[in-house]
């Protein structure tokens, strides 16, 4: 399902350009099949589409991780998280930005 409204893709986007100036390399990591088992318990009746990334990144960055949720104007939801690998002493760094009804 192609999502309607990507308030928030550009956010994805971005952190991923920010890793390419930075020349860290990222490799795709297949998560379809998560993806898959997240839409067999969906509503039927509140349709929403869900995008969901993740990519390695050495050698300082272990793993990306997004999250992309469209249910329309009634929720959009990016969930950004990166994980440094364990030889480097950096903080772990994750973001949530929700827009709920009436919200923009």
């Amino acid at each position: 399902m192609l999502l309607t409204c990507l308030l928030y893709a550009r956010y994805q986007a971005r952190a991923l350009e920010m890793l390419e100036q930075r020349r860290i390399t990222t490799t795709p990591i297949d998560l379809q099949p998560y993806v898959t088992a997240a839409a067999a318990h969906a509503n039927p009746k509140r349709p929403a589409a869900l995008q969901l990334d993740a990519y390695e990144c050495p050698p300082t960055v272990r793993r990306m991780r997004s999250l992309l949720l469209d249910a329309g104007p009634a929720l959009q939801v990016l969930n950004l998280c990166l994980f440094p690998s364990l030889d480097h002493s950096l903080p772990t760094f994750s973001a949530d930005l929700v827009t709920l009804p009436g919200g923009t």
